[in-house]
């Protein structure tokens, strides 16, 4: 497809202008024209649904592609009456810049009413400007900025993004220790009150006011049925239902009885926040674990654990655990396993018997499963109970990959121990006041990087006559070798070279190989004779960026670029820089074929 002033060479199925081919994902060919008007907003948006569908796999709906579509077709609209105030019109997308979408930030205001609506707005927009961003750079204007919807920095709770700080998460688990050990006992007691309970059937009205009798009952006379129409006839036992009225008279209370045989939903919230605290897993993973997820390792001190990931496209995956200590994630999935396991008999849904969070319901059929929307409402219940403000299970994974980050520093390997597929998913995950002193040493350790990285020496005196004493001084030779230097006798690619005879590591006295690693090599000297040549090979760089996917420039290029652009060029003065930026335009280099992506 070509817009207006800007041809884009893409591998995006067209059709035909704004028409986009996505029967493979979804057995559809969609036109985009009928959302979205402007043709240049058209071609945006369809690359980047495409990358976000076929490459990225954000979207795995039909539904969700459609909401990225009609986002669009609202910054169209938005776009009209901003040109119509008298801005600028667009032409094409390397015309957009940050200051559109925050004027549209602005115009969702009086436009939507909902702060839901106007974020999901938002949220579809700057999701296809990442996309974007991560496979076509060069569709945007250099240096492009995604903004950050500023209602939602303003309504989400900072308490959803912050760590636990070690305080609150050994206060966490020792509350959950506590609270499993309760649950366990008093099934332990259940067990003890059976064995000493008696039938209240032949006895007086008054053996029914017993807990240990009433126990005895249900266990023995109705094998542990749950007081249910779908688990017995209710009518073969009168004198139990009788009793079960009776509680405001003294009598024990269905639940009261129950909850000694079988967990009730709320029995299952500290084992739920203690694996959270334990797993290193989003919530969604943890809550659909299931019992044949767990399986015993080669080794008896370890066990495995299957999780499965939805978003943003289905996964399926291992992790090992430790299984020695009682508090370990497979002794406490044990005990779940343990608590759960009668209760199992009372339904014949598969998917419920293999469910790990069952529980009894007190309505309707016997055995649940812990809905996904009810454990936050579960969780601020607990944490109100016990004195745990701000509890929330999303925040077990900010800090756990928050404090892997403090050890690590790295944000890849904390996005490859995430699984997340985007780069931005972990950096959001790691914007907290947990963290902010780091990324403030991240981004000195980046600026200093380069230069640490840089075998070579760089020559850049504070006045030109200065050159050849500092080169001497430097590389501890001679004036007359100095001046050679500077001559360009001793040139080599993109550097000079101080010893092209003796390449380090390599047989003395034999002429170097390898001349397209001056960037690792000590013997690479860069004076300002050289930087023309330099700076025409940083153009060459920049070219190839709109001929090589993103991860293979940055494997290819990425060190030449940053040790060019943050250690080599800034150690000399702007007018000599000047002066060779003017040269480079003359500076004839041979570029191997082999570097090229075309």
């Amino acid at each position: 497809m070509t817009s207006e002033h800007h041809c884009i060479y893409d591998d995006t199925p067209w059709l035909a202008p704004g028409v986009l081919d996505l029967r493979v994902r979804f057995g559809k060919i969609f036109d985009l024209g009928a959302h979205i008007e402007r043709p240049f907003i058209a071609e945006m948006a369809g690359i980047a649904v495409w990358h976000m569908t076929q490459v990225d796999g954000s979207l795995t709906a039909w539904s969700s592609v459609r909401s990225v579509l009609s986002a669009w077709g609202s910054f169209c609209a938005f776009l009209n009456g901003d040109i119509a105030s008298g801005w600028p019109a667009p032409l094409t997308a390397r015309d957009l810049t940050p200051h559109h979408f925050v004027r549209f930030v602005a115009w969702l205001l009086s436009a939507y009413p909902t702060q839901s609506s106007r974020s999901g707005i938002f949220y579809c927009l700057s999701g296809c400007l990442h996309a974007l961003l991560a496979n076509r750079p060069d569709i945007l204007q250099s240096g492009f900025v995604v903004p950050v919807f500023p209602e939602r920095l303003a309504t989400t709770p900072g308490v959803r993004r912050e760590p636990y700080t070690d305080e609150e998460m050994f206060k966490i688990v020792r509350v959950c220790r506590a609270e499993i050990a309760s649950v366990i006992h008093r099934f332990r007691t259940g067990k003890k009150l059976i064995a000493a309970g008696k039938d209240p059937s032949g006895y007086q009205r008054e053996a029914w006011r017993s807990p240990a009798n009433v126990l005895w009952y249900v266990h023995h006379a109705m094998n542990g049925a749950p007081f249910l129409d779908s688990c017995t006839d209710k009518s073969a036992h009168t004198s139990l239902g009788a009793a079960f009225a009776k509680r405001k008279a003294g009598y024990p209370s269905r639940d009261e009885i129950y909850r000694y045989l079988y967990p009730h939903i709320e029995d299952l919230t500290p084992f739920i926040i203690l694996l959270h605290a334990l797993l290193d897993e989003n919530p969604h993973c943890i809550m659909a674990l299931k019992l044949s997820d767990i399986e015993p390792a080669e080794d008896p001190r370890l066990c495995r654990i299957r999780f499965v990931k939805t978003r943003p496209v289905r996964k399926e995956f291992t992790k090992i655990y430790g299984n020695t200590s009682i508090w370990s994630p497979g002794r406490v999935i044990r005990m779940v396993e343990l608590i759960t396991r009668s209760l199992r008999q009372w339904t014949h849904d598969p998917d419920i018997k293999n469910s790990l969070w069952v529980y009894l319901a007190r309505r309707a059929e016997a055995v649940h499963t812990v809905p996904q929307g009810e454990t936050t409402r579960m969780v601020m219940a607990f944490g109100k109970k016990h004195g745990l403000p701000g509890l929330q299970l999303a925040r077990f994974r900010v800090t756990s990959l928050s404090r892997a980050y403090r050890r690590t520093g790295s944000l890849a390997l904390i996005k490859d121990r995430a699984r997340h597929a985007q780069m931005q998913t972990t950096i959001d995950y790691l914007t907290n006041p947990g963290t902010h002193q780091l990324h403030q040493a991240s981004i000195r350790a980046a600026q200093t990087e380069a230069q640490i990285l840089l075998a070579g020496t760089v020559i850049a005196p504070e006045r030109d006559e200065h050159e050849i004493t500092l080169i001497s001084e430097n590389l501890r030779t001679g004036a007359a070798e100095a001046r050679r230097l500077i001559a360009g006798e001793q040139d080599v690619f993109v550097a000079s070279c101080r010893d092209f005879y003796n390449r380090p590591d390599g047989p003395p006295d034999t002429p170097c190989d390898r001349p397209f690693a001056c960037f690792s090599c000590r013997n690479a000297v860069w004076t300002a004779r050289i930087l023309p040549r330099l700076i025409r090979f940083r153009d060459f760089l920049t070219e190839q960026r709109t001929h090589l996917p993103a991860d293979e420039w940055k494997r290819r290029f990425g060190f030449p670029w940053r040790a060019i652009t943050e250690a080599i060029l800034p150690s000399f003065r702007p007018e000599i820089i000047s002066l060779a930026e003017m040269a480079a335009q003359d500076e004839v280099l041979h570029i191997p074929a082999t570097m090229k992506g075309n």
